[in-house]
């Protein structure tokens, strides 16, 4: 039997209490601070509506070792503090009371948080109220019960941290070996191609190659335009927000009617294996295979359509999109404009290397598996870093459940 066992079975063999939050602690609400009182160099990070410090202050109003909870913006976020902070008016912070522990009550709030995330009211500025964080039910086992739970999960959290640490620093280490090998593989010289020997790990020379313009393996590059209104449902219109990890995000879609697709957006109507790729703003360069799950779909002008001829690979020609080849075109072509922008003629003029059809497929291939090896969510390390987090709040959740006290009638 374990220490924790033998606590409950010895302190609460029966269950425990469960008492609202405002029963059991002394929900204090933070103080504004406007932001010429803020400086860069003071010594207390303050709290508005976000996890992110606003900015710095000379003092503090909750002492260390508590646990906030933010109301607005960032609403439902919870935070425990090591250090002194300064907490604003959207924010509120707990003063517990003798019979709860600190971080006992913040591993508490945390098994619940996604149930306080569905009381945020969906606004402008979505909000939390008051009355939600004051009837938030916990079970109060006795202190003793109390601190062995934080010192177990104390202990799974900073192992499950530094594990998650070392298997992101291992995915970055995969991540950049991708790229040297796909940058690698997609570099030839004049009248040559290469390719990996999958024997060997060498890259043999294999037939002959020619340089084209984008232009000239595309039906057509084009662009979309923005509807004057969206729908709740309908045609997918995906934008540059839905592109993630070279993949579509159908959370961050809009939609628009059949009608606008159809009439004013028709020449941007989407078929299988276009290529999207992003010619304006921050994240230029970013792109994605349409899927035929996708469809029907539309998008706007700040995606090129890219769709290519029959006789060339279109995922090759996508991960040429993303290889150092088009980031050094990218960085030529908008060197001295005030915003990154490429227009269709640009793209239209991006001379690739082409190598035989054969060559092209080989390449995909070896790329695909070292694309799924780094980025695809339910393969490799990235699943490996999901399945440690699930397994954390599973046992956490496990240690936090407690059979009610039945009270006398």
């Amino acid at each position: 039997m374990s220490n924790l066992e033998e606590l409950i079975e010895r302190l609460c063999p029966d269950g425990v209490e469960y008492k609202y939050l405002a029963d059991v602690v002394t929900i204090k609400r933070g103080v504004r601070l406007i932001k010429k009182e803020l400086k860069d160099n003071a010594k207390y990070p303050v709290y508005q509506n976000s996890l992110i410090p606003l900015g710095y202050y000379d003092d503090y109003n909750c002492e260390a070792n508590k646990t906030m909870i933010i109301t607005a913006g960032a609403a439902g976020d919870i935070v425990y503090s090591n250090t002194k902070f300064w907490a604003a008016d959207d924010c509120f912070y707990f003063i517990c009371n003798r019979n709860i522990d600190d971080k006992f009550l913040y591993y508490v709030l945390m098994s619940q948080q996604r149930g306080i995330y569905s009381k945020v009211r969906k606004a402008s500025i979505p909000r939390l109220p008051r009355i939600v964080i004051e009837k938030i039910k916990l079970p109060v086992p006795p202190l003793e019960v109390q601190r062995e739970i934080v010192r177990i999960l104390d202990n799974f959290t900073f192992l499950t941290t530094e594990l998650a640490a070392e298997l992101a620093a291992e995915l970055a280490a995969r991540q950049k070996q991708y790229e040297y090998y796909r940058d690698l593989l997609l570099t030839f010289k004049p009248n040559e191609s290469t390719i990996l020997n999958e024997r060997t790990n060498e890259l043999e020379l294999s037939g002959a190659i020619r340089w084209m313009k984008l232009g000239d393996l595309s039906i057509t590059i084009t662009k979309g335009t923005t509807p004057k209104t969206y729908s709740k449902s309908g045609i997918c219109f995906i934008r540059t927000e839905a592109i993630e990890s070279d993949l579509i995000n159908f959370d961050k879609v809009k939609y628009i009617d059949d009608d606008i697709h159809n009439g004013s957006l028709r020449r941007s109507i989407l078929q299988a294996n276009d290529i999207l790729f992003t010619i304006a703003g921050a994240t230029i360069g970013k792109c994605v295979v349409v899927p035929a799950s996708a469809l029907p779909a539309n998008t706007n002008q700040a995606l090129a359509i890219i769709r290519l001829k029959e006789n060339y690979e279109h995922k090759y020609i996508f991960y040429l999109l993303k290889s150092k080849y088009m980031k050094d075109y990218i960085q030529k072509s908008i060197k001295g404009s005030a915003q990154p922008n490429l227009n269709l003629q640009q793209l239209n003029d991006f001379v690739i290397p082409v190598p035989p059809l054969e060559v092209q497929q080989r390449i995909v291939d070896i790329l695909d598996r070292f694309d799924t090896l780094c980025n695809n969510i339910s393969d490799g390390l990235p699943a490996e870093i999901a399945m440690r987090q699930k397994q954390y709040e599973y046992y956490r959740d496990k240690l936090l459940t407690f059979k009610e006290l039945k009270k006398e009638a």
